[in-house]
């Protein structure tokens, strides 16, 4: 199972660093950066970001 998030801020350089962070981590890219406007110049960054499950975490302890 996959699990799907959405990292935001309304720093560009933050949501790199939090982008940067969570790739260490194994999760991969789903797409490019979008952004949101709100007026009167109030920008917010979005990068939608996937990881996959461990399956093994999800198995009772004697099936291993």
């Amino acid at each position: 199972m996959m699990k799907y998030d959405v990292v935001c801020d309304a720093f560009l350089d933050d949501l790199i660093n939090a982008v940067n962070e969570r790739l260490k981590k194994g999760w991969q890219l789903v797409g490019g950066i979008a952004t949101m406007t709100h007026p009167p110049r109030y920008t917010v960054f979005y990068q939608a970001m996937v990881k996959e499950n461990d399956s093994r975490k999800h198995l009772p302890k004697n099936s291993k």
